[in-house]
């Protein structure tokens, strides 16, 4: 049986060995969120609200906060920025896992790079996949709200796939069938989310409070998001770690 506390105090452990990892999703945040931070950071309006999130392979502020909605952008704009994005995280993901993998289960270390390029490929057919997943959204109006159900809860079957890629040295397709098993075979998998969900709510409250300072309310958004999302990441890698070494594990 996984101890649900375990793998968040294990994760704030964790992290305390890899912080420097934090600015990974700070740069990016950063990078691709800039316009959003200062149409909010300027926008006259007192914003509250709440937003839950599964658990996720890299945090973002997004993970914990809705912008306000801007001007549409084209389709063909939209497309090539989510495919830039695509790649960046597929580089990026390799080392961010990998370097926590390797805290998690105090592995002598690899370099940052060598993990990146290691697993680029996996994480490359996996964010297009969703990112091809993500496309019809921009088609269909108003079945969309069914749509996006379907996405998340297909997110919910995924979520491990990432974590699964690293601790196994899984395949894609692999990582992808296990994932999908223990989400159905296993009610950790779904009391696990469902925590998730209940702690990124808590702190999606504090983040929309912040966001409402004008442009150092973005600042301190992302640092914070960074943070508290890497322990959670790590966290999540923990769960996986534990969740494979139970007497009941379910091998794929």
């Amino acid at each position: 049986m996984v101890g649900f506390l375990k793998v968040f105090q294990k994760g704030a452990e964790t992290f305390k060995k890899v912080s420097h990892l934090a600015m990974i999703p700070i740069i990016l945040d950063v990078i691709f969120y800039w316009h959003e931070g200062l149409v909010a950071a300027l926008s006259e309006t007192f914003r509250v609200g709440v937003k839950f999130s599964l658990p996720f392979d890299l945090p973002s502020i997004e993970s914990f906060y809705d912008f306000p909605k801007t001007a549409v952008q084209s389709l063909t704009y939209s497309i090539i920025l989510m495919t830039i994005f695509a790649f960046i995280r597929a580089f990026v993901l390799g080392g961010y896992l990998g370097e926590i993998y390797q805290a998690s289960e105090n592995f002598p270390p690899i370099t940052f790079t060598k993990l990146s390029h290691k697993y680029f490929t996996r994480f490359l057919s996996f964010e297009f996949l969703w990112l091809i997943l993500i496309l019809p959204t921009f088609f269909i109006g108003v079945a969309a709200i069914a749509y996006v159900i379907f996405l998340l809860i297909l997110g919910y079957f995924l979520y491990l796939t990432p974590f699964i890629i690293i601790a196994d040295d899984a395949s894609f397709s692999k990582a992808i069938r296990k994932s999908v098993m223990l989400a159905s075979g296993k009610t950790e998998v779904l009391t696990y989310a469902f925590i998730f969900l209940a702690l990124t709510g808590i702190i999606s409250t504090i983040i929309y409070l912040l966001m409402n300072i004008p442009v150092l309310g973005f600042l301190i958004s992302v640092i914070i998001t960074s943070i508290v999302g890497s322990i959670f990441t790590a966290a999540t890698m923990n769960f996986y770690i534990d969740l494979q070494k139970s007497s009941d594990y379910l091998k794929v």
